[in-house]
């Protein structure tokens, strides 16, 4: 081989070299940050094709809209999800159109945690085993909690579909699962087949009884064939405790017992943990909805209420593990109940930016560690640029503080921020910004009065 052909080939495996780091995602802190189209393709690639296995940690950070059929896992036996994907409340929008059996946005898991997710868009197949968020979960350990499908299966085929609502079918199962606080409020348009569930097509339980379907419901349109082996719950054997179902299921079975409720009894019904509110959604949500919140164009919360501060607190508190928020007016807490950003097991992460704008009005609960705006805040957090109003009545046990009240993790930055408010802890570590640290922080151009 000449030279010229050495360095042409060179060249090219230089060039495609190059062009795969552009799209590679990396992980941030052990995860990998899904904020476009992009990043869930490059993630899907990563799991099915990568040699980094399947036990890969996601997290959506925007609502994104699927390109083409991409899914995460495949068929076969040799690649199933194994690892915690995190919706953040956001919503993933699906046109899947493809005659292969499990099409959903994970075609297998085996011992993952599904969460916090919102899916809707549409499934287009004739082939089996369609569901809005998991198609096949395998063997053990899995959980799939706090999800909603609002997704629409159309399917002209006939004979046994087994289409589930949230997951299609539970396949040689040797342990426990659970699918948990979840919600199908989509359809499933396959009028001439059978073996369908509103929430799983098949349970396969073993001996031990715990796989368990608790605390769903199915507000959605079962077009199925009638009379013929499709559950408003699931098919077979299953643990299905506190379930319900919105409407009428003539032609449907319910060997599980799930209850029937009017629409605006379920979030009463279904207890702490939900919500729903009707500017956003008509039926109830197992969090804080991500869209209760505008986002800007850098993916920062727009916060301009007092009600929007508290119900960002409120994600932040329910599941977030990166959150981004900014100030674009002062905000007045009068008449709000405080809760601070970050609580044990939700510690703030993430960049908050008040923009030079006041906290007026807070008052946080005596009595409880961690009163300040923020309660607890882990590693490479910024919070910046807020000033704690005199109107303010700051008033706790330990680590009770103007800004934040206690640090976790190391690198957390709090710059250019000031309290102009009494602080009054009953316990250790009482301050004007930060309570305690646990962990190395940063405190730069702040002031205390």
């Amino acid at each position: 081989m000449n030279k010229s052909k050495i360095k042409t080939i060179l060249i090219a495996l230089l060039l495609a070299s190059t062009a795969n780091s552009a799209w590679a995602i990396e992980p941030v802190d052990g995860w990998y940050q899904i904020w476009t189209a992009q990043d869930w393709n490059d993630f899907c690639t990563l799991h099915n094709e990568g040699d980094r296995g399947q036990n890969l940690n996601a997290i959506l950070m925007a609502d994104i809209t699927v390109e083409g059929n991409n899914m995460i896992g495949i068929n076969d036996l040799g690649k199933p999800y194994r690892g915690i994907f995190n919706g953040q409340g956001h919503k993933l929008t699906i046109n899947y159109n493809l005659n292969e059996e499990r099409v959903a946005p994970f075609r297998r898991i085996n011992g993952a945690n599904i969460k916090n997710l919102i899916v809707e868009g549409t499934i287009t197949t004739t082939s089996k085993l369609a569901a809005g968020i998991v198609g096949g979960l395998w063997q053990s350990g899995s959980t799939i909690q706090n999800c909603v499908s609002k997704v629409t299966i159309n399917d002209t085929n006939s004979g046994d579909a087994t289409h589930g609502g949230i997951c299609g079918s539970f396949e040689d199962v040797n342990g426990p699962n659970t699918v948990e606080n979840c919600a199908f409020v989509g359809a499933i348009n396959a009028p001439d087949r059978n073996g369908c569930g509103g929430i799983v097509g098949w349970t396969n339980n073993n001996d031990n009884n715990n796989n368990i379907i608790r605390n769903c419901y199915v507000y959605a349109t079962l077009n199925v064939k009638q009379n013929d082996n499709n559950d408003i719950v699931c098919r077979n054997t299953a643990n299905v405790v506190n379930c319900y179902f919105v409407g009428n299921i003539d032609g449907l079975k319910n060997d599980h017992g799930a209850t029937s409720k009017p629409a605006e009894e379920l979030l009463a019904t279904l207890g702490s943990g939900w919500y729903q509110r009707f500017s956003y959604t008509d039926f109830p949500v197992p969090f804080v909805d991500a869209s209760f919140l505008p986002v800007d164009a850098d993916g920062f919360f727009q916060i301009a209420t007092g009600q929007n501060l508290s119900d960002f607190a409120l994600y932040v508190n329910s599941f977030a593990n990166f959150s981004f928020g900014r100030l674009t007016a002062d905000i007045d807490m009068n008449g709000i109940t405080w809760t601070p950003i970050g609580q044990d097991a939700h510690d703030f992460h993430g960049h908050f930016d008040g923009q030079g704008h006041r906290i007026l009005n807070l008052t946080t609960s005596a009595g409880y560690n961690n009163q300040a705006l923020f309660g607890q805040a882990v590693g490479t957090t910024i919070i910046e640029n807020i000033i704690i109003d005199a109107s303010c009545n700051i008033q706790g046990a330990a680590y009770t503080a103007g800004i934040l009240g206690h640090v976790w993790g190391d690198y957390v930055t709090v710059r250019n921020c000031g309290n102009e408010a009494n602080i009054n802890g009953t316990g250790n570590n009482a301050a004007g910004i930060v309570g305690c640290s646990e962990r190395i922080v940063y405190i730069e151009n702040c002031f205390n009065t």
